[in-house]
Parts: structure tokens; sequence; C-alpha cells
């Protein structure tokens, strides 16, 4: 969302050193919570299918970023964002 707001050079790279931030926190968390909840037979598979979900991410965004301009792909990261959020409000807990 800073990266919409705000156009010099100073927010832009705090933008993108908090997202970068924010990135190495989830891949963190998320691989956690993978290696507790999995069995020990499914936990290679579903540690690499991660790795390779977010490679398959930046290379979406690579490839639209060939046809798309800057703020879109910044509107088009706060709609998917909006939307796992909202899977994890209505999602049921254990």
């Amino acid at each position: 969302m800073p990266m919409l707001v705000y156009s010099s050079a100073v927010w832009m790279c705090t933008a993108r050193a908090m997202t970068g931030l924010t990135m190495g926190a989830y891949i963190v968390s998320v691989s956690l919570y993978i290696a507790e909840i999995s069995t020990k037979e499914m936990r290679g598979l579903l540690g690499s299918m991660l790795q390779l979900f977010i490679t398959l991410g930046v290379l979406a965004v690579y490839l639209l970023g060939t046809v798309l301009k800057w703020k879109w792909l910044a509107v088009i990261a706060i709609v998917i964002t909006v939307c796992n959020i909202l899977t994890l409000v209505v999602s049921p807990m254990p």
C-alpha cells in the first residue's frame, strides 16, 4: 500500500524494505507452521511446495511487470492480500 501512495525515491525504498522484511517473516513462520503440523512423510514435500509456489509467484510478477505498470501490480497485490485475509477470517479454527 505505501508504494501506491508515495512516489518519492525515499518512500519507495522504505516500502520495498518493509515488504522484504514482511516476506522474510512470512516465510519463516509458514515454514515453521508446516513443520509443526505435517507428518514426517509429508514434511519435505510441503516445504518444497512452499518454496516452489513462492518462486512461481515471483515469476508471475516479473511476467506481469512486462505488460502492466507498477501501480497496477501494487493494486493486484492488495487485492490478493485482502482475499487471503478474508479467507483466514472465515476459516474454522481448530
